[in-house]
């Protein structure tokens, strides 16, 4: 399965996601994470929140992959539900270039959820 095969069926599927794809998602290129960026405001919240889960299980299970790009775009999503699953995939990340973006979330987000999410971040820098 090619990237745009997969973002197409994150976007149209009702399929239960195939675990073997997400790692597509692992150390993207510029490229391929442009790709997906483009795509990602078509994919229906439940199909976000559905991935998101299984990536953060991935990356708990697996410590060779790396679906940080992916994270971190989500952090940005217009959906609270999406920001605070992608905060939960960042909680291993020890990149300080994530304090910024975790205080503009506990300061300026308008969910409660989200700023707890981005609160429990912050704790371990």
């Amino acid at each position: 399965m090619t990237l745009a095969e997969y973002i197409n069926e994150l976007v149209q599927g009702n399929e239960p996601l195939d675990h073997s794809s997400h790692l597509l998602l692992t150390d993207l290129s510029a490229e391929d994470f442009d790709h997906l960026r483009a795509g990602w405001a078509a994919v229906p919240v439940p199909r976000k929140l559905e991935l998101l889960g299984i990536l953060v299980d991935l990356v708990e299970d697996n410590v060779d992959v790396d679906f940080t790009d992916v994270f971190r775009m989500c952090i940005n999503d217009t959906e609270a539900v999406v920001r605070e699953s992608a905060i939960r995939g960042l909680w291993e990340s020890e990149d300080r270039t994530l304090i910024r973006p975790f205080t503009r979330l506990l300061s300026r987000d308008p969910s409660p959820e989200v700023q707890a999410a981005g609160a429990m971040a912050l704790r371990r820098f």
